[in-house]
């Protein structure tokens, strides 16, 4: 497995694990293995569920971005 899929896989785990955990959250009920988040209160647990969301994404678009498509805008000269 190249490291770029399993980035992906890993920031698409952590999205839907966010959006999941909201969305469940919405009916009252919670994820078993994320209670702790219980402790931080209601504000820190929607926050860190946010966090999981965000992060995901940005997970996702580093580990799909091309860098060589850029290079010109940092040294002036364009690879093919």
């Amino acid at each position: 497995m190249q490291k770029r899929t399993l980035y992906t896989a890993i920031g698409f785990v952590f999205f839907i694990l966010g959006a999941l955990s909201l969305l469940i959250n919405m009916v009252g009920l919670d994820f078993g293995f994320l209670f702790f988040l219980d402790y931080l209160g209601k504000l820190g647990s929607f926050l860190f569920k946010l966090g999981f969301i965000l992060v995901g994404i940005l997970i996702v678009a580093f580990a799909n971005a091309d860098e060589n498509r850029y290079d010109e805008y940092f040294d002036g000269e364009k690879e093919a």
